[in-house]
C-alpha cells in the first residue's frame, strides 16, 4: 500500500468518525424526548393509581456518555395523607451502560438524585402509603410473552442532600432523616450491595458504611460501621439470607465516650423518646466479641467489655423458644462498688411520674414466681475483688441454676474483711412436678471484730476479748417455696 493510499484511508476514516461525533451531538436535538412525558405519566398512573408530575424538561445527551436528565419530579401521595407528595426530586440523572445495552442487559452505571424527599407513612388504621392501587387494566394484564430473564444492575446511586420522612400514626413513631448524602451500588438482586454516607436523623448526626457481598455457600458477607452520639458500632461477619429471617454471625464491636449518650442517641434515631438512664452508665464503654443473632436466639461468645474503670469478660446466650433460656458466665477482676454507689447518689431528683407510668404502676404485674416458672438459667459470676466500705471483698463466686420455677445456688463463696469466709452450695432435687433444693452453708471467721468494724458496727462498749471468732454451719432445704434449716451449729468465741 502506497503512502498516498494510506493518507486517503486516514482522511476518510477521520471524516467518518467526525460525522459520527456530529451525529451523536446533533441526534438528541432531533429527538423530542419531552414528547414521551404523557406516556410516562400514563404508565405510572396505570401501575400505581397515582399521579406523576414532571414540571421540568427531559434532556438527553449521548456524549461523552449516554445521559438522561429530568427535573421537577413529583409523585403524589395517597389521598388524606399529611404530605401531598410521596416523592419529590429536584433532578434525576441516569447514565445507562452502553456496552450492557448492546449485550441485551439492563444495567445502569450511575443515577444521581438531587434533593430528593421521600415520605413513607402508616395511617391510624395501619395501612402504609407504599401500597398502590393499580388501574383495572393493570390489575388484569394480558398474558406476558415468554422472554429470557435479563440481569439488573445499578452501578452507582448518589443522593445529594436528600430527606426521608417516616411516620407511623398507629405506633406513634416518627423519624426524619435530612441532610442525607449517600452513595450506593447494587451488583444484582442477590448482591453485592454497598451504602456509605451521612445524614441527620431526628437531629442526631449519623455516619454509615455498609457492604454486603454476593450470595455464596454460607450466605452473604457483611461489613458494617456506624458512628453516632460519640460512639461507634461495628460488625464483620455473615448473613444467612437477606430479610427478617436472616441469621447473623460474626465479630461485633461497640465503643462510646459515654454509654448513656450513645444509647440515648440510638434510641432517638429509632424515633423513640430518649430514655433517662442511670448516671453510673455515663462512663466510657467498649465491647468486643463474637455474636450469633436470629429471631429466636442471641449469643455473645468470648466477649470483653469495659465501663468506666471496670472491665470484664465472658459469654452469654439467650434462647426465646421453647422456653426462655439463659446461660452465661462473667469474670470481673476488680469492681469498685464504693465508686458506683457514689455515682448513684449523684443522680438527679426523680421526675414526677407521667400518666403512662402511673397507669403501668396500677396495672397488674406478673409475679417473680410466674417469671421463674418460664425460665431455665445457668449463670456463673466471678469477681476477683470488690471494694466496699474502702476494703476488699475477695474471691467472690456466684453460680445460679434455675429450672421450672426453682432456683438453686451450686456455689456461693466470698472472703470478707477479717478473713471471714462465706461458703454455700445447693442443688436441684426431686422430679419436674415437684422440684426442690437441698444444700449446706457456712460462715467462719477468726477475726470477727475486724469484720464487724468493716460493717461499721460500734464495738466501743464490747470488751476487747469478746467477739473474736465466729463459726456458723448448717444444712438447708426448700420445697414449694418453704425453706428449712437443719443441723445448724453456731459458735461464738469459745462458746
Amino acid at each position: 500500500m502506497t503512502s498516498t493510499t494510506r493518507k486517503r484511508l486516514l482522511i476518510g476514516g477521520g471524516g467518518i468518525v467526525a460525522l459520527l461525533v456530529v451525529a451523536l451531538v446533533a441526534l438528541p436535538a432531533l429527538i423530542d424526548v419531552n414528547s414521551y412525558k404523557p406516556l410516562i405519566v400514563s404508565q405510572v398512573k396505570t401501575a400505581t393509581g397515582r399521579d406523576l408530575v414532571i414540571d421540568g424538561p427531559i434532556s438527553l445527551s449521548l456524549l461523552p456518555t449516554p445521559t438522561v436528565s429530568v427535573t421537577g419530579v413529583k409523585f403524589f401521595n395517597v389521598p388524606g395523607s399529611k404530605n401531598a407528595n410521596m416523592v419529590e426530586v429536584k433532578s434525576v440523572t441516569v447514565k445507562p451502560s452502553l456496552l450492557a445495552l448492546l449485550g441485551g442487559n439492563i444495567e445502569v452505571s450511575e443515577v444521581t438524585l438531587v434533593e430528593p424527599k421521600i415520605v413513607l407513612e402508616i395511617n391510624a388504621e395501619g395501612k402504609p402509603n407504599w401500597e398502590f392501587a393499580p388501574s383495572v387494566a393493570e390489575a388484569k394484564p394480558a398474558a406476558p410473552k415468554p422472554s429470557s430473564p435479563r440481569p439488573l444492575s445499578l452501578g452507582r446511586l448518589t443522593i445529594d442532600n436528600g430527606t426521608l420522612v417516616f411516620s407511623d400514626s398507629k405506633a406513634g413513631l416518627s423519624v426524619v432523616a435530612d441532610k442525607a448524602n449517600f452513595t450506593a451500588s447494587v451488583g444484582s438482586i442477590d448482591g453485592p450491595y454497598s451504602l456509605a454516607g451521612d445524614a441527620s436523623i431526628n437531629g442526631a448526626p449519623l455516619r454509615l458504611d455498609l457492604a454486603v457481598g454476593a450470595r455464596g455457600a454460607n450466605g452473604h458477607t457483611a461489613d458494617l460501621a456506624l458512628q453516632a452520639g460519640g460512639g461507634k458500632l461495628g460488625f464483620k461477619g455473615t448473613l444467612s439470607e437477606l430479610g427478617a429471617a436472616a441469621k447473623i454471625s460474626g465479630m461485633a464491636s461497640a465503643s462510646a465516650e459515654s454509654l448513656t449518650t450513645f444509647v440515648g442517641t440510638l434510641v432517638k434515631l429509632a424515633g423513640q423518646p430518649e430514655p433517662v438512664l442511670p448516671a453510673l452508665l455515663a462512663g466510657k464503654f467498649s465491647f468486643d466479641g463474637a455474636v450469633d443473632v436470629s429471631q429466636t436466639a442471641f449469643a455473645a461468645r468470648d466477649f470483653k467489655l469495659a465501663l468506666g474503670q471496670d472491665s470484664g469478660s465472658g459469654s452469654l446466650s439467650v434462647a426465646l423458644k421453647p422456653k426462655l433460656g439463659v446461660e452465661g458466665k462473667l469474670a470481673v477482676p476488680k469492681l469498685d462498688l464504693d465508686r458506683w454507689l457514689v455515682t448513684l447518689q449523684q443522680t438527679s431528683p426523680a421526675a414526677a411520674p407521667s400518666a403512662s407510668t402511673a397507669a403501668a404502676a396500677s396495672a397488674p404485674v406478673a409475679t417473680s414466681q410466674n417469671f421463674l416458672s418460664d425460665l431455665n438459667a445457668k449463670v456463673a459470676i466471678e469477681v476477683g475483688e470488690v471494694i466496699y466500705n474502702k476494703q476488699p471483698v475477695r474471691n467472690i463466686v456466684l453460680e445460679i441454676d434455675a429450672k421450672d420455677g426453682t432456683v438453686a445456688v451450686p456455689k456461693l463463696a466470698a472472703t470478707l474483711p477479717g478473713d471471714m469466709v462465706l461458703q454455700a452450695q445447693s442443688t436441684l432435687t426431686g422430679d419436674a412436678a415437684r422440684p426442690g433444693v437441698t444444700g449446706q452453708f457456712s460462715l467462719v471467721g477468726p477475726k470477727l471484730r475486724e469484720t464487724l468494724s468493716w460493717l461499721a458496727v460500734d464495738l466501743s462498749s464490747v470488751p476487747p476479748s469478746k467477739l473474736q471468732k465466729l463459726s456458723l454451719r448448717g444444712r438447708m432445704s426448700s420445697t414449694g417455696g418453704n425453706v428449712q434449716v437443719s443441723d445448724a451449729v453456731f459458735e461464738l468465741d469459745d462458746l
